[in-house]
């Protein structure tokens, strides 16, 4: 979605996963241009787009919509 032009939360209560997070997208965009699938320039845009946060209540202050992610593990 910060690709897209919206500005974007990651939330979650622990702040590792959340910088381990915000390191992956930015992985993943740096992929997608080297790739050429994406410029540098949308790159740095959709990072200036992304935060990351351990409030929720900060996280979604400003939000139109939120998309609730959680990964399901089965045993």
């Amino acid at each position: 979605s910060a690709l897209a032009g919206y500005q974007t939360a990651l939330y979650d209560i622990d702040d590792g996963k959340v910088q381990a997070g915000l390191s992956k997208i930015k992985a993943n965009l740096a992929k997608s241009v080297e790739k050429g699938k994406a410029t540098q320039q949308a790159m740095d845009d959709a990072l200036a787009r992304l935060s990351g946060n351990v409030e929720l209540a900060e996280a979604v202050r400003d939000a139109d919509l939120v998309v609730e992610a959680v990964p399901e593990i089965l045993e």
